[in-house]
């Protein structure tokens, strides 16, 4: 389901708490070991024995922040589109969230935008090759979302806008979702013993 709440905004501290209570989109190359960060931390961070790291004033964080919405508004306009930045949770597993940089709904497709540094939109201009950690937050959109196409795009006001297109893998997201179910188990059985019921856990996010 799409959760219609305008208060939802990547990086304000309402995103921050959502995310507290579910596994998103860029988390979700963790459960399977890939990327910078590894299952344990992730499990450190959901059970509150850790912060997640402030990026907030990291430079690609801030690039990213900074041109996303001139990324979008060009994808909108070359493609003739109405993508607009929506959070998807799933109706099935609740705690398997997606924070879209863009959800049409007449294509029912989505778009991921990345705005890496020149050395990294050269690399994926010519070979069009997505990292693993992002392979993993496109299926994991796709699979909450059911969407039909995942557009994914790179951008630099230096050059052109580049695309490829993801689609849905299903024995792929199905791994993902096993090992979401698991990870998941293991961080509420933690907030039990710790916190008691429900309704006093901290991090407990009802959607």
């Amino acid at each position: 389901m799409i959760l219609q709440n305008s208060d939802l905004v990547q990086g304000s501290q309402a995103w921050i708490d959502f995310r507290g209570g579910g596994i998103g989109g860029s988390e979700a190359s963790a459960l399977l070991g890939i990327g910078n960060k590894s299952r344990d931390q992730l499990f450190l961070e959901k059970t509150g024995q850790a912060l997640p790291p402030d990026l907030s004033k990291a430079f690609p964080v801030i690039r990213g922040q900074a041109l996303e919405p001139l990324a979008r508004n060009l994808i909108n306009s070359l493609y003739v589109s109405e993508f607009e930045p929506v959070v998807f949770v799933s109706d099935e597993l609740p705690f398997m969230i997606y924070s879209s940089d863009g959800f049409d709904k007449f294509l029912n497709e989505l778009i991921e935008i990345k705005c890496p540094m020149e050395k990294g939109f050269s690399e994926f201009k010519e070979t069009k090759k997505i990292r693993p950690e992002y392979f993993c937050q496109c299926q994991w959109a796709l699979g909450i979302s059911r969407c039909e196409l995942l557009r994914f795009f790179c951008y630099s006001p230096e050059g052109p806008l580049e695309e490829t297109q993801v689609f849905l893998n299903e024995r792929f997201f199905n791994k993902l979702k096993k090992e979401a179910k698991i990870f998941w188990s293991e961080v509420t059985q933690y907030r039990k013993d710790i916190y008691g019921k429900k309704e006093n856990n901290p991090t407990s996010i009802e959607i």
